[in-house]
């Protein structure tokens, strides 16, 4: 339904900040969207994500697009806006690894041609990085401190839908 890390692994090396506040005193909830390019029920979601510092996890929200931003605020709320949401953990070390992916089960009907958002939460005490893909760019909104900041069109995190 939608990949942009298309078998060619992802940066390594760069990648969205995604962190609940510590140790890196900003909150920063990083949304990218995407288009949909085939019809059809999602069972997953797969991630190019590793962390720099605390625990090894995040939490990801499939949401809708509303006029061209995530129906949800950063923080994921209303509820009834999240098409499905999942926990990944065990993540790689930052910098170690540019094909390493953590995948979260994802039951959704999705659209050819429509506009989705997956928004990246960190759990306490935690720096993640949403490691930048190797092929794609696109409209990338982040959450700063529960405010939703348009970056517009940049290297988006690596993402597939299935």
């Amino acid at each position: 339904m939608y990949d942009n890390v298309c078998g060619a692994g992802y940066n390594g090396n760069k990648g969205w900040k995604v962190s609940d506040g510590s140790p890196v005193n900003v909150e920063w909830s990083p949304a990218m969207q995407f288009t949909a390019v085939a019809s059809g029920a999602s069972t997953k979601i797969t991630l190019g994500l590793s962390y720099v510092a605390g625990t090894k996890a995040a939490i990801a929200i499939l949401t809708q697009d509303c006029g061209g931003a995530p129906c949800t605020t950063p923080d994921g709320t209303p509820s009834y806006d999240q098409l499905c949401i999942g926990k990944v953990g065990n993540l790689p070390k930052f910098r170690s690894t540019n094909t390493t992916t953590v995948t979260f089960d994802c039951k959704t009907q999705i659209y050819k041609g429509q506009k989705y958002w997956v928004i990246l939460q960190s759990l306490s005490n935690s720096w993640l990085m949403w490691n930048f893909s190797n092929s794609a760019t696109g409209t990338v909104y982040d959450g700063k401190n529960d405010s939703w900041v348009n970056f517009g069109s940049q290297p988006t995190g690596a993402l597939t839908v299935q």
